[in-house]
């Protein structure tokens, strides 16, 4: 991540004795007063971390009002990101805002940038912003129910009452670019089955056929329990499918031929 809108930029070190000592609850304090009495804001919460001496970090956390347009959302968070509060304190924002899954259902879409220091004033940032609501906006729309969306320090998760295997193909049809870094698509707790897609990258949607098709047999060789397709990232070469049954089959030969000819690492469990 880096500058405010994870751009590559210089990392900032704060000088000791050029804030308070709690530096971290310091800056939270401090945030918090400049989100308090935002119109645009519904809810909010900022934990300060202390990390040494004159030292710290923080993370931020804003819920948007519904109705908000992606570019009324990016003028939004370029405002709260651009309060010079404490220019030595870097955190992360976590910016909630209502959308609606593809049947109009009620849907929350999250994205994360790492801050700085206060936001620069200039058309890139506001766009950089506008970008990520579009395709946090965007990767919901494709659920179906109630959808959620959100986020950690290493991934992006998404809840939804569809199917993960017919909502990532949908994901993928809707070239989402730098989207799917990172994204996990997981069924809604009463799914049955209970399901796992996991994204590493855009490439991720060239290996998605065969284990969608590896599923679709497994499909027919028994009623699932729970399944998780994982594309392929770093070390590892092919595509890794789990499938678990109701009721164990009588034989999974042919679909262990099958994940073999697709050159997919199948456990059945």
């Amino acid at each position: 991540m880096g500058r405010v809108w994870a751009v590559a930029a210089a990392l900032i070190v704060g000088i000791a004795g050029c804030g308070p000592v709690d530096e971290g609850t310091a800056f939270a304090d401090e945030f918090e007063s400049v989100l308090d009495g935002r119109e645009k804001v519904a809810d909010y919460s900022v934990d300060g971390y202390n990390t040494l001496p004159w030292s710290g970090d923080a993370d931020v956390r804003v819920t948007l009002v519904a109705g908000l347009a992606d570019e009324q959302i990016a003028r939004e968070v370029w405002e709260i990101t651009h309060q010079d509060v404490d220019p030595w304190v870097e955190y992360d924002l976590v910016v909630e805002f209502p959308a609606a899954s593809g049947d109009g259902q009620a849907a929350t879409a999250a994205f994360r940038l790492g801050v700085s220091r206060p936001a620069p004033d200039t058309d890139e940032a506001r766009e950089e912003v506008e970008r990520r609501a579009f395709v946090a906006r965007s990767i919901v729309a494709q659920g179906r129910g109630e959808t959620t969306m959100w986020i950690d320090t290493f991934s992006r998760q998404v809840t939804s009452e569809r199917d993960p295997a017919e909502f990532a193909a949908a994901l993928c049809a809707a070239d989402l670019g730098e989207g799917y870094t990172d994204l996990t698509v997981s069924s809604s707790d009463e799914a049955r089955p209970s399901g796992r897609v996991e994204f590493a990258d855009a490439d991720s949607c060239d290996d998605l056929a065969g284990p969608a098709a590896l599923l679709d047999a497994a499909r027919q060789v028994g009623e699932l329990a729970d399944y998780s397709i994982s594309l392929p990232e770093g070390t590892r070469e092919h595509p890794a499918v789990s499938v678990s049954f109701v009721t164990p089959p009588v034989s999974t030969d042919a679909l262990r031929d099958l994940a073999d000819s697709l050159d997919i690492d199948l456990t059945v469990a």
